[in-house]
């Protein structure tokens, strides 16, 4: 058993790690700016440390997109705080950006520092995005100058990156870092329980999508692949960030010109926005991984998404789904009105797609077994 601190701002996927880490044995802690009341898991509640970002907490309540450096001040506090506070443990597990000086007290003391960063590199991210804006006429905000240097501190101190997927570490290794210093641990769904096999669904042809970054997630490349089409009894819906997406003039002249695209802002239950879906579509110009795709997979929808989306080694061409360029519109086209006609398609490769997720689940290769694999090595 190890006394194991984690620290991080917000949640990403520390419930599933923790879930893992318990199961295990081991003794753990978060340090959090997220309140425990959020936690499904009562066990991992009762393992929280609540430490509040000040502007985190004004730009979720008014909306507001606040500077880069007031986000950059609320890391630094909230990490140098913990760095101070944290208890006594055998390895700290910090989560990118979030982690400078606990990291670094963690290094004084010989206690060994692991770093996770599920987007790749922020040079390799940045230089994508920065493409992605000028090709499409929209604004891009560079990655703070602190911040980047945060990062880099990071990456320098940590003894190993924990990355999710194959896409994220080829971008390290193309900024000179050595591939031990890099530890793959693919992620899972989290999806608790097991969904119902059975779909709540209206008639018509319904694709799927995800996630609020304009940019990263190739909502140009989907609206006006789904707009070519002109699909008849077919909607769009998109559980995002509606006022985001929308910044696109391109984007935003097919919605107003359309009355079969959706926005959702909220679902209580993830399973049940799956459930409206007959097919699941993530085309993303940079994904570190898209916990979205395992999430879809174990609701049985078939998939399309791209080879910069670190999830996509789950998916099999022409079994459960598609992995495509990125950036291409026709390749969108081809395979969305492929589903479109042919509904015996969408029923088989849904069956694939949960078929595959599981298998993974329960296969040697999991995310578990990579934890313990990466512990082993520290024990």
């Amino acid at each position: 058993m190890m006394k194991i601190n984690i620290i991080v701002g917000g949640r990403f996927h520390v419930e599933l790690l923790a879930n893992h880490l318990i199961e295990l044995g081991h003794d753990i802690r978060i340090y959090t700016s997220t309140p425990s009341f959020f936690f499904k898991n009562p066990k991992i509640r009762g393992l929280t440390i609540f430490i509040p970002m000040l502007f985190q907490f004004i730009r979720k309540v008014t909306k507001i997109n606040l500077p880069s450096y007031l986000k950059l001040f609320d890391l630094a506090i909230f990490d140098y705080l913990i760095s101070k506070i944290m208890r006594e443990c055998d390895l700290v597990y910090g989560f990118a950006g979030n982690s400078y000086y606990c990291g670094l007290a963690a290094k004084n003391k010989g206690i060994p520092y692991l770093l996770d960063r599920a987007c790749p590199h922020s040079d390799v991210q940045q230089k994508i995005l920065k493409i992605e804006a000028k090709k499409n006429n929209l604004r891009h905000v560079p990655l703070n100058k602190q911040l980047r240097y945060r990062l880099i501190q990071e990456y320098e101190l940590a003894d190993k990156i924990v990355v999710p997927s194959d896409y994220t570490l080829k971008s390290f290794i193309n900024k000179g870092l050595k591939r031990e210093k890099l530890f793959l641990a693919p992620l899972e769904a989290k999806v608790y329980p097991l969904p119902p096999k059975t779909k709540n669904k209206k008639n018509n042809f319904t694709i799927g999508i995800i996630g609020g970054d304009l940019l990263r997630k190739g909502y140009i490349y989907l609206f006006e692949a789904y707009n070519d089409l002109k699909l008849k009894n077919s909607q769009l819906i998109i559980l995002g960030n509606k006022k985001e997406i929308l910044k696109s003039l391109k984007i935003k002249k097919i919605y107003e010109s359309r009355d079969d695209i959706i926005f959702l802002n909220h679902v209580n239950n993830i399973n049940n926005f799956y459930s409206k879906c007959d097919i699941f579509c993530l085309p993303s110009v940079d994904e570190g991984f898209g916990m979205v795709i395992p999430e879809a997979m174990a609701n049985a929808l078939p998939i399309i998404t791209t080879t910069n989306v670190g999830s996509s080694f789950l998916v099999r061409n022409n079994i459960n789904g598609f992995v495509i360029p990125p950036k291409n519109k026709e390749e969108l086209k081809n395979k969305i009105e492929f589903f479109y006609k042919n509904t015996k398609a969408i029923n088989s490769y849904g069956r694939e797609s949960r078929n595959s997720y599981w298998e993974y689940v329960n296969s040697s290769d999991n995310y578990k077994n990579h934890i313990v694999k990466l512990l082993g090595e520290y024990n």
